[in-house]
């Protein structure tokens, strides 16, 4: 019966109407500036991680795309809710007194895989993906990050070059699956495998197939105009 919210008892009366709320009159929250603009929240991250209002759903097992992190640690901490909740105690500073520098942020986003099963699935559209890429921006300020970010971040430059795929055999060769040192290096787990460049660019292969595909694609216009025509749809 929820004593002292919807009945009083004995020697309790019921809790005043600004009592226990979790925003109260003096809600001044942390309003840093921000890399991305926010502007379905007033452009606001402490706005937009009260966008959470603890329905749940991504602690559901079954069905939906939220929350994959969730599902393989059964962890609050890596459910979208509780993600976004740790945000808002970051812009409160109350809890967690270190911003941006805070480990214990960190930790809840580092399992995020940035795959917006959050924002499409949740009922008022959490979205963690962008705000772990806000966060990471400001907590690797002045910082070196780790290895694997300038591997993957920097494949460009280490790859073959743009114009060509010509030297793709000899990248290939220099960087094959068994060599654990190029993992190393590149902070890659010993059991995964470096995928090879390809042979040649998107764009040659797409120059040596252009009429067949633009006849493909053609019939099937036409087949389509044509239903639409028979039908009316």
């Amino acid at each position: 019966m929820n004593p002292g919210k919807v009945i009083g008892l004995p020697g309790k009366p019921l809790y005043k109407l600004d009592e226990n709320l979790r925003l109260g009159a003096n809600y001044a929250p942390w309003q840093p500036q921000t890399r991305f603009q926010f502007p379905a929240d007033q452009g606001s991250l402490s706005h937009a991680a009260l966008r959470c209002v603890g329905v749940g759903k991504c602690r559901r097992e079954e069905g939906g795309v939220m929350c994959p992190s969730y599902r393989a640690t059964h962890d609050e901490e890596h459910s979208t809710r509780g993600r976004a909740h740790l945000l808002w105690e970051m812009t409160q500073g109350e809890v967690i007194r270190d911003g941006w520098r805070s480990e214990e942020v960190k930790q809840s986003l580092d399992l995020c895989l940035a795959c917006k099963g959050c924002k499409s699935d949740c009922p008022v559209s959490v979205d963690v993906a962008t705000y772990k890429a806000e966060f990471l921006s400001h907590y690797y300020e002045g910082r070196i990050r780790p290895r694997s970010a300038y591997a993957f971040g920097k494949h460009r430059p280490l790859g073959p070059p743009r114009v060509s795929c010509a030297g793709s055999g000899e990248y290939n060769h220099a960087t094959p699956n068994p060599a654990q040192h190029s993992k190393l290096v590149a902070a890659i787990p010993k059991q995964r495998h470096i995928p090879p460049f390809a042979p040649e660019t998107f764009k040659e292969w797409f120059r040596r197939r252009p009429g067949r595909l633009h006849r493909r694609g053609r019939a099937a216009l036409q087949r389509r105009v044509k239903f639409k025509t028979v039908t009316g749809l």
